[in-house]
């Protein structure tokens, strides 16, 4: 397999940001054994809220798109003493291109925020791979798979040539 011509993920986790607020970086990989050019910036990823039993819901809050290198961040302003939760997972288009696997994971993201006595807010940030909270922290990683089935088609055809019954041994059929 192998990877699009920007390696690799670049395993970054979430980080508080100076704008007081908390930047998660998304990543996407795709492999392709075509040698089709299919552009990382054709790919967007979605923050949804969730709900009481941790499922995504509604439309996206927040849409990024990756970049040539198939970075982007997501940017959660932290307004108050309140902890979030929200899930992160890849927009799949509604026209799927054809022979694209699309990645159906979904990324568990928790912002931990607390007040100092001067008010001053900070967060603590992670992601989990949802269902595999047991693995630990992961980095925000989708991967893709382009991979084209073979088709083979078989044709039949006869030339029927009336009236030149001599002629038509000499005669010679290309079809292209």
């Amino acid at each position: 397999n192998m990877l699009h011509p920007h390696h690799g993920p670049s395993a970054r986790l979430p980080r508080p940001s100076a704008a007081g607020g908390v930047a998660v970086p998304v990543h996407k990989n795709l492999v392709n054994n075509t040698g089709a050019d299919i552009s990382l910036t054709e790919f967007q990823f979605g923050l949804y809220a969730v709900d009481a039993s941790g499922n995504a819901t509604g439309n996206a809050i927040q849409k990024v798109t990756a970049g040539a290198l198939g970075d982007a961040t997501i940017n959660i302003p932290v307004t108050e003493d309140k902890d979030l939760t929200y899930i992160i997972k890849e927009l799949v288009p509604d026209t799927k291109r054809v022979g694209m696997t699309y990645d159906p994971s979904e990324y568990v993201l928790r912002i931990d925020v607390t007040a100092d006595p001067a008010g001053q807010l900070s967060a603590a940030t992670s992601t989990v791979l949802k269902g595999k909270e047991a693995e630990g922290q992961k980095a925000v990683v989708f991967t893709n798979t382009y991979a084209l089935t073979p088709t083979s088609v078989s044709f039949r055809w006869s030339k029927t040539l009336t009236g030149l019954a001599s002629v038509a041994q000499e005669k010679q059929f290309c079809f292209a």
